[in-house]
C-alpha cells in the first residue's frame, strides 16, 4: 500500500519520464506470519 506520494511522477504523451516517489508500507502483520515466527524461533 501506498502511503504518501514524495514526488510526483512524469509523463509526456504515453511515455514515462519520471517514475513518481513514494513511502509504502510493509502491510499489517497476520496473526499466522506471527505464529510462524514463534515457531522458527523455538
Amino acid at each position: 500500500h501506498v502511503l504518501a506520494q514524495i514526488r510526483r511522477g512524469y509523463r509526456l504523451h504515453e511515455r514515462l519520464l519520471r517514475p513518481a516517489g513514494v513511502h509504502v508500507s510493509t502491510g499489517i502483520p497476520t496473526a499466522e506470519s506471527d505464529s510462524n515466527a514463534e515457531e522458527a524461533n523455538a
